[in-house]
Formats: C-alpha cells, sequence, structure tokens
C-alpha cells in the first residue's frame, strides 16, 4: 500500500455556503491517493480532506500508515474492510479510499470495469451524475454553465444573498437543463428553509434540493 498527497488545481475557484473546506483555498483542494498492488494485480483510490466531517491530509495519512497491506486482499474485499473498520472508528475518507482501490483491482483481475464487477446495471446514459456549480458572481456562473454544456445534468450550490441572480444566470445559459440544488445546510431555521424551497420549486427543471438545513436541526 503506497498513498500520496496532492493537491488538485482547479480550473476554477470553489466556494459553498459554509465557506473555505479544510484544504481548499478555493483555488486548489488537497486529496491524498492510495495505490493497493499485489504483484501485477494494481488498485487505485482517492481520500479528500473534508472538513465537515473532521478529515485532513495528516488525519487521512496516519490512518493509512497503520494500515498492513498483508490484511487485505483483492479476493476478499469484505473481509478487507472489516479489518479496516476494525482497527480504528471513523476515517471514512481514508477507509473509502481503500475500499475503491480494492473494488479497483479486483474488477481490473477479473477483466470487467468496477460497475460490473459489483453488479450495478449500469448502463450508458440512464445513469447521470451531475456537474457542480459553486458559489460566484452571475457572470462567472453563466460562463461555468456554457463550459459545462455536455453535461447533462447541473448541481448548482446555494447559500449566498446573490442565489436569484444565480439561479437566473444558470437559466439565462440553460434554460431547460435538469438542475439538482445544493444548499450545504445553509438555511438554519424551518420557516427560511421552506421559503427558499418554495422559491426554487417555481423552477420545473430542478430536481431535488440536498441538505437545505443543518443535520443537527431538531
Amino acid at each position: 500500500l503506497d498513498f500520496l498527497p496532492f493537491d488538485l488545481r482547479l480550473k476554477h475557484r470553489w466556494a459553498i455556503s459554509s465557506g473555505p473546506q479544510s484544504g481548499h483555498d478555493q483555488s486548489r483542494t488537497a486529496v491524498v491517493l492510495v495505490r493497493l498492488s499485489d504483484g501485477p494485480a494494481l488498485g487505485w483510490g482517492e481520500a479528500p480532506a473534508t472538513a465537515r466531517y473532521q478529515e485532513t491530509v495528516a488525519s487521512i495519512a496516519a490512518f493509512l500508515a497503520r494500515v498492513q497491506a498483508d490484511q487485505l486482499s483483492f479476493a476478499n474485499l469484505p473481509a478487507s474492510m472489516d479489518y479496516l473498520e476494525k482497527l480504528a472508528p471513523g476515517n471514512s475518507s481514508a477507509k473509502c479510499a481503500v475500499n475503491v482501490a480494492l473494488a479497483d483491482g479486483a474488477a481490473r483481475l477479473a477483466g470487467q470495469p468496477v460497475y460490473d464487477f459489483l453488479n450495478l446495471g449500469f448502463t450508458e446514459g440512464k445513469h447521470l451524475t451531475s456537474f457542480s456549480i459553486g458559489l460566484d458572481a452571475p457572470k462567472k456562473i453563466r460562463d461555468k454553465v456554457l463550459e459545462a454544456d455536455s453535461f447533462p445534468v447541473l448541481k448548482l450550490k446555494v447559500g449566498a444573498a446573490s442565489d436569484r441572480k444565480n439561479l437566473a444566470a444558470l437559466r439565462e445559459a440553460a434554460p431547460l437543463k435538469t438542475v439538482r440544488v445544493d444548499a450545504n445546510e445553509a438555511w438554519p431555521t424551518k420557516e427560511e428553509a421552506l421559503q427558499k424551497i418554495e422559491w426554487l420549486a417555481q423552477d420545473p427543471h430542478i430536481e431535488y434540493i440536498e441538505q437545505p438545513m443543518p443535520s443537527g436541526t431538531p
């Protein structure tokens, strides 16, 4: 098992309602790359540093340094993950990176893409992820949406004073595109959340609203 801290340089600044994330200065973001190898077999994974879950590059590296590679096996993913869970609680980002590397390596050995190896039934054009547009000035939002023209679904980050102008800028560039909205827990009360949701519901092409309120809200 090898791992390497790595800064991803971003094409556009990245901002969400909760502010800059750990290891994140809006122009780059910190991750830890994980490589598992067993002879010719090789698998890759990635662990992001995320302040929301108290994950830092240092904490990820500290956990990975404790992992004994001989306790992991491309032939037995459940037993490998059971070993990781017993090693220490939490550390979800690091564990996820190892899990992905295990699945990647096992799928390569089986000569399959990961989605077939895991029997996910993936169908091209049916299972669609979204391209995220971070908080920014309306003109920048419009430019980002135009750049993302090839993506069938967008995710718009909200939780700023410019939300209405940002959505209008998105719609100027993509009037009918499906949009998912992510508030990142920006609306502290149910009254504010309901008001924002009723406004967003006027757009028939908004698919859903993610994390409207803080997770600990009664």
